[in-house]
């Protein structure tokens, strides 16, 4: 950060941004959260498409007075970009009538270093559409024959391959020792006879041509529509939440300033109160407390309205009564905390909805606290809830959310009470429920984060974590187990070799136990492997 001309700041490592702070590291790590909690609860997205800003839009030019480009007009571009946005989002919604309507939505808004706005969005369809005939049907990595069509795709589809004069440091180049030099994008692609699915579901697109190499799969009728760059591709794997929010794997948190033209752009788009993110349906995030120990918990219920109660806290006065569903009666106290948030919301008091079926009023039972409305969600808008991650190594409270994930609690005090028997921890009282036997909760941690679709790079985070408080009886074993899971970013990174990926993998987990005075070989963990940088280069470009 610059302030009055003084130079860059000193990073303090004991400064954290918030996950209110927009695009903070604790901020992305929420979105990721979220994304994940809806692909886990519904199934993995169906496409992926990524749509940019054309500056060349009439909407826009027609505004430019002379000597003027984009850059001098953010608040039109801006407002040009959100209703074609808007456009674009209706026919995802209604072009493929055969695989019905999407089960959800997520966009991430992002700026190019020009200024101009882009959209990743992630959408999902009931019908699967992973077969090679359907996958052609609507994507495309094949300059077109027709020459109305082919103008299209030259304009807005090719990523050109870099000249032997283009400078290394261009954005999709990568350098290698020996001086070669690799698109970070694989392009040109290899040829293909067929559109066909490889083993780690990656989808490989049919490209016959020379000319085709150079193509950025799309969706035809899509660019026609709007105008501008939109790749279109098949979603097959998971890890697509971490590019959509990547700034995930950023450094320490920090945030560093300078004003700037290209600024502007994004500069608008927050001015103008559009949202960076957006999800449909939302996921709420559900925190976790100890009794007495809810520090910084309470939650808004409403515009200018703040609980003076956690949502937890909020769940344990939940009604005691029965209420109805699309498949029929239900009890309050049979709703688990994270049911209770999917079916329900929160409001204020609102004596003019006395009667109305979808209201119930909360049990006070002598807490000092406003009492509030529990209103029934709309059956036909879905509603996720989530509860966050608690890491073995917090004791009690890591026990207290498997309890609240698995059964109904009326307070704190239920919780630890199982078959009347009240229990001095809720340890002892998971491992009366048969949740935990013979100390496995490292391995429910890990199980949980892979069924949950924890990132890679959480997953290893975790591991570490459960190693370095000796959480872990067999490290070596929970490795074998789950190390290819742990690795997948890297193998990605890593043109799908594997090898590379668990290699690049175990070499990050030594530098993090390093940083607390231990190392792989202390738990039996293996080594990664040296690889001369010209055999890396070889194995990567073998892989693609």
């Amino acid at each position: 950060m610059r302030l009055m001309g003084q130079e860059e700041v000193t990073p303090n490592e004991n400064i954290y941004l918030p996950a209110s702070f927009l695009g903070s590291r604790r901020w992305a790590s929420e979105q990721v959260s979220d994304s994940l909690a809806i692909a886990a609860a519904i199934g993995e997205p169906t496409f992926f498409v990524t749509a940019t800003c054309n500056p060349e839009w009439p909407e826009i030019t027609s505004q430019l007075r002379p000597g003027q480009d984009f850059s001098h007009i953010p608040i039109v571009v801006i407002w040009v970009f959100k209703q074609k946005l808007c456009v674009l989002m209706k026919a995802l919604k209604t072009m493929f009538p055969q695989v019905g309507k999407p089960l959800y939505t997520i966009q991430c808004i992002e700026f190019q270093k020009r200024g101009l706005p882009h959209a990743h969005i992630l959408i999902k369809y009931p019908i699967p559409c992973n077969t090679p005939e359907f996958i052609d049907s609507v994507v495309s990595a094949r300059m077109p024959t027709d020459p109305a069509d082919r103008r299209v795709v030259e304009k807005f589809m090719l990523h050109q391959h870099p000249s032997s004069d283009r400078p290394p440091s261009c954005y999709c180049q990568k350098e290698y020792p020996d001086g070669s030099r690799t698109c970070r994008f694989n392009y040109p692609q290899p040829l293909q006879a067929e559109t066909f699915v490889d083993h780690e579901g990656c989808i490989h697109y049919q490209r016959l041509d020379e000319q085709d190499r150079y193509v950025v799969p799309h969706c035809l009728p899509l660019i026609w529509m709007m105008n501008c760059h939109i790749n279109f591709e098949v979603a097959s794997t998971s890890h697509l939440f971490q590019y959509l929010f990547k700034y995930i794997h950023k450094g320490p948190d920090q945030t560093r300033y300078c004003v700037v033209d290209p600024a502007a752009g994004e500069a608008a788009w927050r001015i103008l109160g559009f949202h960076i993110t957006h999800k449909d349906p939302s996921v709420t995030s559900l925190s976790v407390h100890l009794e007495n120990d809810r520090a910084n918990q309470c939650f808004d219920v409403g515009p200018g309205v703040a609980s003076s109660l956690s949502k937890l806290e909020r769940y344990f006065l939940r009604p005691d009564s029965i209420f109805h569903t699309q498949n029929g009666e239900r009890r309050f106290n049979d709703l688990t905390y994270s049911d209770y948030y999917m079916l329900f919301r929160i409001a204020p008091y609102d004596q003019w909805k006395e009667g109305d079926p979808q209201y119930f009023c909360e049990r006070l039972n002598g807490v000092n606290a406003s009492q509030m409305h529990v209103i029934l969600q709309d059956h036909l808008l879905t509603h996720l809830a989530r509860i966050e991650t608690v890491r073995p190594t917090q004791g009690n409270m890591f026990y207290l959310r498997v309890i609240l994930n698995n059964c109904p609690s009326q307070s704190f005090v239920d919780a630890r009470t199982v078959g009347g028997t009240t229990y001095h921890s809720f340890q002892e009282v998971a491992i009366a429920l048969g949740l935990f036997g013979d100390g496995n909760e490292a391995l429910f941690a890990m199980e949980e984060a892979v069924t949950s679709l924890r990132t890679p790079r959480k997953t290893r985070v975790l591991f570490i974590h459960l190693l370095i408080h000796d959480c872990i009886d067999a490290p070596l074993q929970l490795w074998q187990r789950f190390g290819h899971y742990m690795s997948f970013d890297f193998t990605i990174r890593n043109n799908g070799v594997a090898e590379l990926g668990m290699d690049d993998a175990l070499q990050e987990m030594g530098l993090f136990l390093g940083e607390y005075g231990k190392s792989l070989d202390k738990y039996g963990l293996p080594q990664p492997v040296a690889h001369m940088a010209e055999l890396t280069h070889e194995l990567r470009q073998w892989a693609g």
